[in-house]
């Protein structure tokens, strides 16, 4: 595995993270408790009638997990903004013919920490603490989620249904980050594109973008042009 160094490098350049949350319609988050290799869908252990099912799903298909990985019944979520469903079932064998939109409406929120080593090294040296810190606090809203976009502001959180992104989110202020008492940690709503996540957290209409140089990942052997939204100038 690369020696994680994408995270530490972007912190070092004060690259900013508002505006970086990937954009998606919505998710669909299915329990498999791995390995999760560098492509989770396409080769992790499943079927072909479950992998074809989850090829065929409208949104963003994500592998979650708890972080003692028991065996049993197979929780699945499908997120969007207006709500969030969940069902469990028997085994992944059940997925092919279900329908999310008839899933019961949960009123939880879920906390999923990406730690996805296998995609990018700095998201298990970053993520893992982070899933800790938050199991202590409330171990049923907590999962390992695979890649969510954006390695490099390792430790990632995404909340759900409010489909808040955190980046940069150290173990001690991840429990208050994820109640939204660490707005300087937020990288945006995900339900929103990235001009209207700045828009939304900033109050103030982004004019344009500044390009810089950084790895945006730990596989990257030479750095790449990266985007970051300017606001206007204040008054």
């Amino acid at each position: 595995m690369p020696e994680p160094r994408c995270a530490l490098e972007s912190l070092e350049r004060g690259e900013p993270m508002l505006g970086t949350a990937t954009h998606v319609d919505s998710y669909l988050l299915v329990e498999h408790n791995g390995p999760w290799p560098r492509d989770a869908i396409a080769g992790s252990e499943m079927s072909a009638q479950v992998r074809d099912w989850l090829s065929s799903y409208d949104g963003s298909v994500l592998l979650i997990r708890r972080p003692n990985r028991p065996t049993g019944p197979v929780h699945v979520f499908e997120a969007r903004p207006e709500a969030l469903r969940g069902v469990v079932l028997d085994s992944l064998e059940e997925l092919p013919g279900q329908i999310p939109s008839e899933w019961p409406e949960l009123s939880e929120s879920l906390w999923l920490v990406c730690t996805h080593g296998k995609r990018d090294a700095c998201c298990a040296k970053f993520g893992r603490p982070v899933v800790d810190a938050l199991a202590a606090v409330d171990a049923d809203a907590t999962w390992e989620v695979s890649h969510i976009g954006g390695h490099r502001f390792a430790g990632n959180v995404l909340v759900l249904p409010s489909g808040e992104v955190y980046g940069r989110v150290p173990p001690d202020l991840a429990p208050a980050a994820v109640l939204g008492q660490h707005p300087e940690l937020l990288r945006g709503v995900c339900w929103l594109s990235p001009r209207d996540q700045v828009s939304q957290s900033m109050g103030g209409e982004p004019v344009q973008t500044a390009l810089s140089s950084g790895r945006l990942s730990c596989r990257d052997d030479e750095p790449s042009p990266i985007s970051a939204w300017l606001l206007p100038a204040a008054d």
